[in-house]
């Protein structure tokens, strides 16, 4: 708050000339025996620096670059060090009258060619201290500005998970009602769980590998009680499977889409797998389920895959691979994540 108000009133500014003051007071002490004189014309160097800092700054550059001419602001810089130069010789001369020969020498060219490289150059130095200074601001406000356009979208894409999830669930649940109310109430109890989980546990930016476990086994007992009739879903899980963290509902829009597009055969196994391992610090993913030829999209559809892809490639910008591919029979999706810069 102190340094907001400080700011805000240009008090810094201030401070700053005072130290600059200061510290050139401090180094030509040595060289004046009247000390009044050495705080006058230190006073006047400051000034003089001042006026050639704040005119520069906020008068030329805001002309010349309004009017898209910036060699006009060359050429103000110049005239004003010189002009400046000019009144610095004229009130040091009225300062120090016939002593000044003995501070700066005789020749006025030479001692005016001290003023305006002075000038010059402490101005030139502050310009550019500035313009670091506004860079280094306009750089941290664009990635605050990204930064918060990034949460603002994966807010909204994980948002878009539970309508999708609960809609394809009520469905479920729907149909199960009129076969065998039995099963739907159970099905009705598994789904509340799935939702507390969603609405209290998954409600921050990460969940643990756990409970991402945890949920999908949920989801998978919720289909079995929908498609008992043979159905053969193996959850496989290698390495270590703890310890680290994932953002939430992640991998659920991959499982949804196994049961979506599950073949239907009354003959032999309807089959979903899902192999999950991890090697240090990458974690892979494989999901796959059978399908019906006839029945098999021929494009991806829904909001489910187009979501997850949008949200890996902002959480994991260069850091996972998806590759969904299919066989005559297998739709098989690989999900690669890199976590070392994720945790």
């Amino acid at each position: 708050m102190i340094l907001k108000r400080l700011t805000q009133y240009k008090i810094h500014h201030l401070i700053g000339w005072l130290l600059y003051f200061s510290i050139a007071a401090a180094g030509y002490n040595r060289f004046y025996e009247n000390k009044l004189d050495l705080l006058l014309v230190t006073s006047v160097y400051v000034f003089s620096h001042a006026l050639m800092y704040y005119i520069s700054q906020y008068v030329l550059t805001a002309f010349s670059f309004k009017k898209g001419r910036p060699w006009l602001f060359f050429i103000g810089y110049v005239l004003l060090a010189i002009f400046l130069s000019f009144v610095m010789y004229g009130v040091i001369y009225l300062i120090l009258g016939d002593q000044m020969p003995l501070y700066f020498g005789k020749e006025f060219l030479t001692v005016f060619s001290v003023f305006l490289i002075s000038n010059l150059f402490m101005g030139g130095v502050l310009i550019g201290i500035k313009s670091m200074i506004d860079k280094s601001r306009q750089q941290k406000f664009e990635k605050e500005r990204k930064q918060e356009s990034l949460l603002s979208e994966l807010s909204y894409l994980k948002a878009q998970v539970n309508p999708h999830f609960l809609f394809n669930t009520i469905n479920s649940v729907y149909v199960l009602i009129k076969m065998n109310p039995d099963k739907a109430a159970d099905m009705l109890i598994k789904l509340s769980d799935l939702l507390r989980s969603q609405l209290y546990d998954f409600s921050s930016d990460k969940i643990t590998i756990e409970e991402e476990i945890n949920y999908l086994e949920n989801y998978i007992e919720l289909e079995k009680l929908r498609r008992a009739h043979r159905l053969e879903v193996h959850f496989e899980k290698e390495g270590l499977l703890q310890g680290f963290s994932l953002p939430p509902l992640l991998m659920i829009p991959f499982l949804e889409n196994c049961f979506k597009h599950l073949s239907s055969d009354t003959d032999k196994s309807n089959i979903v797998r899902i192999r999950m391992t991890r090697n240090f610090s990458k974690l892979s993913v494989e999901f796959s389920n059978t399908f019906d030829k006839q029945s098999a999209p021929r494009k991806e559809g829904g909001i489910g895959l187009p979501n997850v892809k949008r949200r890996l490639a902002l959480l994991f910008p260069d850091k996972y691979q998806l590759e969904i591919n299919r066989t005559d029979e297998l739709f098989r999706v690989n999900l690669e994540l890199d976590l070392s810069d994720y945790e």
